[in-house]
């Protein structure tokens, strides 16, 4: 099972090194049910993103979630939905793998948004980029795991 923790420990817990991370809503502890158009993810995930430097991408985050939303895609989503009025950043929680390289890294990044979107219909909702091309290959089973 993966460890879940809260984004603002995280940063300075991540390895520095590639990988995938995904972060979703938690309140009171539990997962915050996600209603989606083919079901209910009852992991509450709200993003999936992979970077060459886990720890120096997470604070990216951070920063971005204090600052307004600039540098950080899901940031930018958070702020212009308004969602920083329904998740408070200490209701986000992170989990993450770690891989040999950002190549991989990447790619491993677009099997789970592919994933997720043929489970739920839809990518989580604070993932906004369209994946434009066939991608091959497997995902990773630890991927799949925080997924399900």
């Amino acid at each position: 099972m993966p460890e879940w923790i809260g984004i603002e420990e995280a940063s300075n817990r991540l390895p520095r090194s590639p990988g995938v991370y995904t972060i979703r809503w938690c309140r009171n502890g539990e997962p915050v049910r996600i209603g989606r158009l083919r079901g209910e993810d009852r992991k509450g995930i709200l993003y999936i993103g992979s970077a060459k430097n886990l720890r120096k991408r997470v604070r990216q985050l951070l920063r971005s979630l204090s600052s307004g939303g600039t540098g950080h895609t899901m940031a930018r989503s958070y702020f212009c939905f308004s969602l920083n009025e329904v998740i408070g950043i200490n209701e986000m929680e992170i989990t993450w793998i770690e891989l040999d390289d950002s190549d991989e890294a990447r790619r491993q990044e677009r099997l789970a948004l592919r994933y997720y979107g043929e489970r739920f219909g839809e990518l989580p909702p604070l993932n906004q980029q369209v994946l434009r091309s066939a991608i091959v290959g497997e995902l990773d089973q630890r991927l799949r795991d925080i997924i399900n």
